[in-house]
């Protein structure tokens, strides 16, 4: 697919704007986003015909090592069985064994911020415990990161849509904003993400779903968030009501562990 030629391209360059023309564009495929890349759709309107969702970003999970001490509450640093593979700024989930949430990893996200010999010093305090008697460890993720999608119509209207996807699903991901969207009556939600973090979503305009037309607009879902200063907070302005109508724009903070399908 075009856009996603173009994507891939702007990224290998380093970055930069991909900006689409003015039509609609009936996608056969996902558009898959890529980091350092902002999406300008502002004149653009999309439907699409494939059971997965219109917008993907999906992070990877990397290496992998076993803490050596157990991380407590407010510890600023953990201790790793090994640094190989490991570099000051990576972003790492630091979890225990089984922490296994919807088929994907559960835990909490930090950054590297400093490495001394076997131990990582992190941006943020832990906010929870891992032990070592429930094999925790720390694991490097290959978020996708600073990208944005501005404008556009998304039309969830066509018969495939009738299936349960949504309109955006993003996989660890980092520091995105998601703005200025109108969404029409798409299956199951709007947007759904599985641990991501510093994410704004703002001014978009959501309407009632294909599937019931008055059910959840807004599908915000297993999202394991730390509570990381104002700054790492995840912000969304744009908040569902339980029937058809223009959104209101009042603020509203994910806490940590919320689930939420309204």
């Amino acid at each position: 697919m075009q856009i996603n030629n173009a994507i891939t391209a702007v990224n290998a360059a380093g970055g930069g704007t991909v900006e689409l023309t003015d039509g609609t564009f009936v996608c056969a495929a996902s558009i898959v986003l890529k980091s350092h890349v902002h999406l300008d759709c502002t004149r653009a309107t999309f439907t699409w015909d494939v059971a997965d969702s219109l917008f993907e970003a999906t992070g990877t999970e990397g290496t992998s090592t076993l803490l050596t001490a157990s991380g407590a509450v407010g510890d600023s640093s953990v201790a790793v069985t090994a640094a190989a593979g490991f570099a000051v700024g990576d972003y790492v989930l630091i979890g225990d064994e089984g922490s296994v949430y919807g088929g994907w990893v559960d835990g909490e996200i930090h950054r590297i911020r400093a490495i001394a010999g076997l131990t990582f010093s992190l941006d943020a305090d832990l906010w929870l415990a891992h032990t070592t008697a429930n094999s925790a460890f720390c694991m490097r993720l290959d978020m996708v990161h600073d990208f944005s999608i501005t404008g556009g119509f998304i039309d969830g209207s066509s018969a495939i849509q009738a299936k349960s996807v949504n309109g955006m699903t993003f996989i660890y991901c980092a520091d995105f904003k998601i703005q200025d969207i109108v969404s029409e009556e798409v299956a199951d939600g709007f947007i759904c993400m599985f641990s991501c973090v510093s994410g704004e979503i703002t001014k978009n305009n959501i309407w009632g779903t294909a599937r019931d037309g008055a059910g959840y607009v807004w599908l915000v879902w297993r999202l394991q968030w730390p509570p990381y200063p104002s700054q790492r907070v995840l912000h969304v302005r744009t908040l569902c009501q339980a029937t058809v109508q223009q959104l209101t724009t009042a603020p509203l903070c994910i806490r940590p562990l919320i689930t939420t399908s309204s």
